[in-house]
């Protein structure tokens, strides 16, 4: 039985050997995903010496320059947790040096079709680090790596991509590998970045463009830049920067109400900062500015069509406070409504009538 047992691990044995062999055959040839699938698998089950045959196979197609990439997708993708572990981790990462750091830091100048193959490796690492927190050798290894193409792969992943400069924030994941990358240097035009870094020198703070980044980031998934965005926004000097906040906390944005409030900013412009004590309720201070209310109905008035005015009506009706739309519809009912409009309002509070055509843009903002 004994004997029996052995002669079916040797022809195991054999017949795994012979397997490699001609995957090894087929990858001098010419490498294609599923001879390299297949040495992965034997790599990871098959037999001592089938398995260390095939690991050293893929080693050496690692080493070589044009057919490396195959693999190293490859092993970046594999669903099983033992590929991961046998094969994946000692092959990208523990290698002298690492199969990722001879792939991905050799000669950019190899050609359009080469280039593409690491640009899948490299989205493949991303992915991998966001997606995969069991497989956390990847985030490790972004998180310290000096390669250009790495580096810069994560400073993108903060850069406008969409005309008007707005962008999405990548997760929580890829922020903090890029926050705790030394290599990873943010520019200009990475706002949320630069802030979370400490390079404010690259940043103009007193900008309006700057402030729509910083509220940006503060809905970043990563606590940190979350915590940093805030902090600069209730440390903005005066100027259009400032003035930018205290436009979107009249939209009751709610990050720009908190910063303003917190800081106690206040618009230059007269109408502006009536409307934003009446809609902030500073109660005290807007009974002390705009004591007959000419100055909040001359912003209603400026603003029509616009939230702000859907924020004063609704603001006014909630604490019993006289709205300035009742008197304008009064003044102008051929233009907005009949007096059953001014009646419903004043009794049900701000309708569709006047929240419908809102649009959120800075129309009449004085930025």
């Amino acid at each position: 039985m004994r004997w029996a047992a052995g002669r079916s691990l040797l022809f195991r044995d054999r017949l795994a050997r012979f397997a490699v062999k001609r995957l090894i055959r087929e990858c001098d040839n010419g490498v294609n995903s599923a001879a390299v699938n297949a040495l992965i698998r034997v790599a990871a089950y098959g037999t001592e010496l089938a398995a260390a045959r095939a690991l050293s196979a893929l080693q050496s197609v690692c080493e070589d320059r044009e057919k490396a990439g195959t693999v190293i997708y490859a092993c970046l993708r594999v669903s099983e947790a033992r590929l991961w572990s046998a094969v994946s981790v000692p092959l990208l990462f523990r290698s002298s040096p690492d199969g990722l750091d001879r792939y991905l830091g050799s000669d950019s100048n190899t050609g359009q079709a080469r280039d593409r193959d690491r640009e899948y490796v490299v989205n493949a690492l991303l992915s991998l680090a966001r997606d995969r927190p069991e497989r956390p050798e990847a985030a490790q290894y972004l998180a310290a790596t000096d390669l250009p193409m790495l580096v810069t792969a994560l400073v993108d992943a903060f850069k406008p991509d969409l005309p008007g400069g707005r962008h999405y924030l990548p997760d929580a994941a890829i922020t903090a590998i890029a926050l705790a990358n030394p290599h990873v240097v943010p520019t200009p035009n990475t706002i949320g970045l630069a802030v979370a870094k400490g390079r404010t020198d690259l940043v103009d703070l007193t900008s309006a463009h700057t402030i729509d980044d910083l509220l940006f980031g503060c809905a970043s998934e990563d606590p940190t830049m979350a915590k940093v965005c805030r902090r600069h926004l209730r440390a903005l000097p005066p100027g259009p920067g400032r003035e930018r906040l205290c436009s979107w906390a009249l939209m009751e944005d709610g990050e720009a109400t908190t910063a303003v409030v917190g800081a106690g900013y206040l618009p230059e412009h007269p109408e502006d900062r009536a409307a934003l004590l009446f809609i902030c309720q500073r109660w005290d201070e807007y009974d002390t500015f705009d004591p007959d209310g000419e100055l909040l109905y001359r912003a209603y008035v400026a603003r029509r069509h616009t939230n702000i005015n859907y924020n004063i009506s609704q603001i006014a009706w909630q604490s019993g406070r006289p709205d300035p739309a009742t008197r304008y519809l009064a003044e102008s009912p051929s233009s907005h409504g009949t007096s059953a409009a001014v009646d419903h309002h004043s009794k049900h509070g701000p309708s569709s009538t006047y929240g419908s055509d809102f649009g959120g843009h800075y129309g009449g903002f004085h930025t």
